[in-house]
């Protein structure tokens, strides 16, 4: 059983990086996508996820 949680965790070890690289990228392809349209095309969805996005932002810079 410890085994199995040894290799559970190394597996998230390895994982989570890369992860994490992924899910920057996406957010990154996200803003450059949403900053060339128009404000007034933009979903609700988009709009919030912008707006949430750099409160995020400012808060781990603050």
């Amino acid at each position: 059983m410890i085994a199995v949680q040894f290799l559970f965790a190394a597996t998230l070890a390895f994982a989570f990086p890369m992860l994490a690289g992924v899910a920057w990228f996406a957010e990154a392809q996200f803003r450059r996508e949403t900053a060339q349209k128009n404000f007034h095309a933009m979903t609700d969805d988009e709009i919030a996820t912008v707006i949430l996005s750099d409160h995020r932002r400012s808060v781990i810079t603050d």
